[in-house]
This record gives structure tokens, sequence and C-alpha cells, in this order.
């Protein structure tokens, strides 16, 4: 699905920062014909651990359990996507779910 596929060159960001790589934030293209090591494939099983993909029901139940399970009274929210319009998308998809 789209999340998914955004998020995609951000785990491969992960990849590449603690390989001790610092570069522009890869696009999903470029992650997609990236060949994953096992070591790599590890550091993205645990970046996926701290991140919250999916739809935005899924998002919203996501970060409402993670805010109760520290008794956070507000989240920041950061969407680092190679595609400003849609981190635009995101921000506004997020907004939303919460406004409903």
């Amino acid at each position: 699905d789209e999340a998914e596929w955004l998020a995609s060159g951000v785990e491969l960001a992960w990849v590449r920062l603690r390989s001790g790589i610092l570069a522009t934030l890869p696009s999903p293209e470029e992650a997609a014909a990236h060949v994953y090591t096992e070591a790599e494939r590890r550091l993205v099983r645990g970046f996926r651990e701290l991140v919250v993909v999916g739809t935005p029901d899924a998002v919203r139940s996501d970060l409402l359990a993670r805010a109760a399970a520290c008794d956070a009274s507000e989240l920041m929210i950061v969407c680092n996507v190679h595609s400003h319009a849609a981190r635009l998308r995101n921000y506004e998809l997020i907004a939303e779910t919460f406004a409903a």
C-alpha cells in the first residue's frame, strides 16, 4: 500500500544513518532498487518498532495507544518521506483522522 511504499525510503535512510552514511532522504524507487543484507533487514525490523505506518485509522489507533502507554498528553508527529507533497498529504490525513 502507499504508506508502506513511502516508508521504504525512510527505512533505507535509517539503514544508511546507522551505518554512518549521512545523505539525503532516498526515494521509494531508490529503496526498491536497494539489495538489503540480512544485517540491514534486522535494522529495518528494529526501526519498524519505532515508527507508525499504515492507514489513517490504524495510525490513529497506534498513536493513541503509544500516548496512553506513556501517559502522554500530546504528540509530536514527524513525517520524513521523500516527497514534499506526500508529506503534506500525510499531515492532512492525520489531522482529518484526529478531527473526526
